[in-house]
């Protein structure tokens, strides 16, 4: 015991041997900690894209959803791309049309004005994008459906605005992953009860 007492205070430090294994161990264990590091706040920075792309296209759709159930009459767009609502607020006239930019990147509502029910002339116009950053390819659709469930078909010659008693918006975004969401909602409107 004495002499491994003795053989102790004798060293005076480490071998470099020693040294070079202890840093080898310690660069080891911080690549692994740094990589857990990074790929936490990756995971964390996507998951915020994808909930502010989310929340972006529930609120589009929230508000066109809003337009479309006061609307009477309701007016489907020729390529499921677009609808125009005519919506009456006391003794005044509004046309609201959601569609997707030209580029396909953006959502916006065309809101018109008019003085009265009757009336062809607009007292004010406002165009606003409701919601940005949507898939340029594809996902901004309006699918109408009549009173049994059934997809209307725009192009059927029987085709007529009264029939349509249910309206589903489809909105998307890619985010920076290439990850495609996508928010659905469907209204229920009232043409197929006025006859539109």
């Amino acid at each position: 015991m004495r002499a491994l007492r003795r053989r102790i205070k004798a060293d005076e430090g480490l071998t470099l041997v020693e040294l070079l294994i202890v840093t080898l161990l310690l660069g080891v264990v911080g690549s692994v900690v740094t990589t857990g590091v990074i790929q936490g706040m990756q995971t964390s920075r996507e998951a915020q894209e994808r909930i502010r792309a989310l929340t972006e296209l529930e609120a589009g759709t929230h508000r066109a959803t809003r337009e479309l159930r006061a609307a009477n009459p309701l007016w489907p767009g020729v390529a499921h791309d677009s609808v125009t609502a005519t919506v009456y607020r006391g003794d005044t006239r509004f046309s609201y049309t959601y569609e997707a930019s030209a580029d396909g990147s953006e959502f916006v509502e065309h809101r018109v004005e008019f003085e009265d029910e009757q009336s062809v002339t607009a007292v004010s116009e406002a165009t606003t994008v409701i919601a940005d950053g949507l898939d340029q390819e594809s996902v901004t659709t309006f699918r109408y459906y009549g009173r049994d469930g059934e997809l209307l078909d725009l192009d059927d010659e029987d085709f007529n605005v009264s029939q349509v008693s249910k309206v589903a918006v489809t909105l998307g975004a890619e985010l920076s992953t290439g990850e495609l969401v996508e928010v659905e909602t469907a209204v229920a409107v009232r043409n197929a009860a006025d006859g539109g």
